[in-house]
């Protein structure tokens, strides 16, 4: 039996960091490996965001940086949210990036869907949160019942790529701009 391996996990944050460098934006792979609670992976990117944009490390504003792997939601019995792991984490992300303007992050699941949406995944940054709230939606609602492919939905924040004939598990890019 032959088997042939066409791309591998780390291959979309190479590519990424390819495009940032045409782009003449600098960029860094912070990890290939993510794993854990994909909320809580976002509140630790939008940290990370903060410390980018207010002491230059662990590399210096504006930039991208990437990640790739694979981060869980646990869901519990009698939550009837819709979305999953890369709208969690973009969500999460949105929370965290409140304090750091003009922080974004886009979480998707490279096959195409994410959870129990037709979306890939979303895209938040440091006003979504301020978005939410002015259409009456809280967030920590939200998070209890796992309903963050609806919120997002709300804020017209979802991706949709369709069927993508892949899966290099999650991919997130998260850019910082300079502080303002």
């Amino acid at each position: 039996m032959t088997h042939f391996c066409l791309n591998n996990v780390p291959d979309s944050c190479e590519a990424a960091v390819e495009a940032a460098r045409e782009m003449g934006i600098s960029s860094m792979v912070f990890s290939t490996f993510i794993e854990g609670e994909s909320r809580e992976a976002g509140y630790f990117f939008a940290s990370m965001a903060r410390e980018i944009q207010a002491n230059h490390r662990p590399i210096k504003a504006p930039c991208f940086v990437f990640c790739s792997g694979e981060t869980t939601t646990k869901v519990e019995d009698g939550c009837r949210g819709t979305g999953g792991p890369s709208h969690e984490l973009a969500l999460g992300f949105a929370h965290g990036a409140r304090y750091t303007a003009g922080a974004a992050l886009a979480s998707v699941d490279t096959e195409g869907t994410d959870g129990t949406t037709r979306y890939a995944g979303a895209l938040t940054d440091s006003q979504t949160l301020r978005m939410l709230s002015e259409k009456g939606i809280n967030i920590f609602d939200v998070f209890r019942t796992h309903d963050c492919g609806g919120a997002l939905e709300c804020t017209q924040d979802s991706i949709l790529t369709g069927n993508t004939g892949t899966n290099l598990c999650d991919f997130n890019v998260m850019y910082v701009p300079e502080a303002e």
